[in-house]
């Protein structure tokens, strides 16, 4: 794995190169993020970068016999730290039992999710955990002498499954480790990992990946495929995929599953995940013209369509927050497309700043409404019919 093959993080990817120029490497490292988004890949890199017999000023090389062996998770002074489960057959299990599962997991899967981790090595619905018998392996590895390694690395995936007792006595190695050890610990979840081990860890917290950098990396991957996908197409994935370039691959690779050499968003949306994304664009953009019957009628399709009413309701107040961040100057803050940027632009030309806040105000109140109405739909309804005179 190399900083270039993780997506985003690019500050991080910057300040983890300058710190080992400069061997400023923290023993401790804590990797923290939303889920998908790229931290374990990013541990692998730095590790792989740390050890490179011939780096580049960004990266390493990928080619000498170190990174080969990092790529292909062999190294011998790469050691991980994973959640296992007891069976029949293993009742102390520690990571190494299910080392060889978790290389081919994770060479296939470079997101990797827990649940289906525990899918993989579970005999029936288990948890996996890093038991206490871990401590013992995790000591005795990093106290060995280096096989070939200028640091040995201890990967620990997902702390928060970490077992206390196991935590605690580890403590001690965390924080005074051997000499060129680096830990980094890999989690979703700082604030279950236990206190003792944060305080001992310097914190690097990842952010969401923003929506042109994955959009322009699904481009890449629909070029390698040889496929046409329709910008519209690549907008609606990076709106589902919340930051996350796990799902946003993962629904991609539906898309791509079509026997198509061009997809539109109609044949897409034969796969992805329902979206109210167009109805409610074309709902503001009515509302916005003061086109009450059309309005209205959008509010019809809906409910022919079973679509639920609060969820549209509340998809139509995201993108209304979002217009009034860019009437109010706030656009930057936007984790959009410049499609989807544009798009908003087009609204927000069509009413003042004034206007969509009494839009706002009169759909939050048809939220509230909608709760006990008996009319699923009247509360939103009035609220268009409301919205279209705010905008006259």
């Amino acid at each position: 794995m190399q900083f270039r093959d993780v997506i985003g993080q690019r500050p991080t990817k910057e300040l983890f190169i300058q710190l080992a120029k400069e061997q400023r490497v923290p023993h401790a490292i804590l990797l923290v993020g939303p889920p998908g988004n790229g931290k374990l890949g990013m541990a692998l890199a730095f590790a792989q970068y740390l050890n490179c017999r011939d780096k580049t000023e960004n990266d390493s090389c990928g080619i000498c016999s170190s990174c080969l062996k990092f790529k292909k998770l062999i190294h011998p002074d790469l050691h991980f730290t994973i959640p296992v489960i007891k069976t029949s057959a293993i009742s102390k299990p520690t990571s190494s039992d299910y080392l060889s599962k978790w290389r081919s997991y994770f060479l296939a899967n470079p997101y990797p999710i827990y649940e289906r981790w525990n899918q993989i090595i579970a005999e029936e619905n288990k948890q996996g955990m890093i038991y206490v018998d871990e401590a013992a392996e995790i000591i005795q590895k990093l106290n060995r002498k280096s096989y070939e390694a200028d640091d040995k690395v201890s990967l620990i995936w997902l702390p928060v499954t970490m077992h206390l007792t196991c935590a605690n006595k580890i403590l001690k190695v965390l924080e005074e480790p051997p000499v060129n050890v680096v830990f980094i610990l890999a989690t979703t979840e700082a604030h279950k990992v236990p206190a003792t081990i944060v305080s001992r860890c310097q914190r690097f917290d990842f952010k969401k990946i923003s929506a042109d950098v994955m959009a322009e990396r699904l481009k890449k991957i629909t070029k390698l495929e040889k496929k046409s996908v329709d910008d519209e197409v690549i907008d609606q994935i990076v709106g589902l995929s919340q930051g996350c370039e796990r799902d946003a691959e993962s629904l991609l690779g539906q898309v791509l599953s079509l026997d198509d050499k061009k997809i539109t968003i109609e044949r897409a949306s034969l796969v992805l995940p329902r979206s109210n994304t167009l109805r409610v664009k074309e709902l503001a953009q009515l509302v916005a013209k003061k086109q009450v019957a059309g309005a209205l009628a959008i509010i019809d399709c809906l409910l022919e369509e079973g679509v639920d009413i609060e969820t549209f309701t509340n998809d139509f107040l995201d993108y209304l927050h979002s217009a009034m961040l860019l009437k109010s100057g706030a656009g930057n803050v936007l984790n959009i497309t410049a499609g989807e940027m544009k798009e908003l632009e087009a609204f927000t030309a069509l009413v003042d700043i004034d206007t969509v806040l009494k839009i706002i105000d009169t759909v939050m109140r048809a939220q509230q409404e909608g709760k006990w109405s008996s009319i699923p739909q009247l509360p939103l309804e009035i609220a268009i019919v409301k919205s279209c005179e705010a905008s006259l």
